[in-house]
């Protein structure tokens, strides 16, 4: 594969609606890339470079709590809320809502996963994370089904390609 399709395929993914053919997607994207690069390119005006370089090292990134709607997801009483999509690194943080009597599937982890607990408690055999609690999963660990009795929030920092399925 490209690095183009991996970046496509990305797209596709990462940014496609609940509920979405992930192959209608990849293949919108790839029209969209298509006519981007049958367009000449056109230089920007001087000095533009180095006032968005400025602009990008002196002001953090920031999203309000009114910016972005919580999305539904394929898991039954799941909705997330993405805050942001870290592509040169594969991450994606965002944050995760539980619906009380909700159940997570369980799931393998491709690569690092980090939960810090916000509201409410999820439960597993063993134990239970609650408020202020913080779990990390390194890659090849399995999740087995976690349940929320009330209902949950956490932040999650975790692989790209696993967010899709969550």
């Amino acid at each position: 594969m490209t690095d183009d399709a991996a970046d496509i395929d990305d797209l596709a993914l990462a940014s496609a609606p609940a509920g979405a053919d992930p192959a209608a997607c990849r293949q919108a994207d790839e029209v969209v890339v298509a006519l981007a690069r049958a367009v000449d390119p056109v230089p920007p005006p001087a000095g533009v470079r180095d006032r968005l370089l400025g602009l990008i090292a002196k002001e953090p990134f920031t999203k309000s709590a009114a910016d972005g709607a919580w999305e539904t997801t394929p898991v039954p009483g799941l909705t997330r809320r993405l805050l942001f999509v870290d592509r040169p690194n594969n991450r994606v943080t965002c944050l995760l809502r539980l619906a009380p009597g909700g159940r997570l599937p369980a799931h393998p982890h491709t690569g690092v996963e980090e939960v810090f607990m916000l509201e409410g408690e999820l439960h597993a055999p063993g134990w239970v994370l609650r408020p202020g609690d913080y779990q990390r999963s390194e890659p090849g660990t399995q999740h087995v089904e976690q349940w929320s009795d009330g209902g949950c929030m956490a932040l999650l920092v975790m692989p790209l390609a696993e967010e899709v399925n969550a």
